[in-house]
């Protein structure tokens, strides 16, 4: 059950002002979790999973992600990114208002979302239009 992260480690990103529809884009990405211990392990522990958001404007909180967990390495598709969701700090106090859309089979309408925060990868994505 492979799953993808996308994050960007760059503080606060700005919002983008070309908002573009679905284009059928896709891009492959790679969860990347910052804590060290989380990264080192072979198993899924449950305390090193990630969750995916139901809407990226709204609070980052238990009562806003998907039941579907991601770990470190997992991989995703996303279709594109919003700029200007909710905040989020990693734990070493990075943050980034950047948001992937991630497809998956699991979930209620088939995607949730990723923070940047999440991922290093940056892929040339479309502007979600939310």
């Amino acid at each position: 059950m492979a799953a993808i992260v996308i994050a960007s480690l760059n503080f606060v990103d700005g919002p983008d002002t070309s908002v573009v529809s679905d284009s059928g884009a896709t891009a492959r990405m790679r969860v990347f979790n910052i804590e060290e211990r989380c990264r080192n392990r072979s198993d899924r522990a449950p305390g090193c999973s990630i969750g995916l958001a139901i809407n990226p404007r709204l609070n980052y909180d238990a009562q806003n992600v998907v039941s579907y967990r991601v770990w470190h390495d997992d991989t995703l598709n996303a279709d594109c990114v919003l700029y200007d969701g909710d905040e989020v700090t990693d734990e070493i106090g990075t943050k980034s208002t950047r948001w992937y859309r991630v497809q998956l089979n699991d979930v209620p309408r088939g995607h949730a979302w990723l923070s940047g925060i999440r991922t290093r990868d940056n892929p040339a994505l479309p502007t979600c239009a939310l």
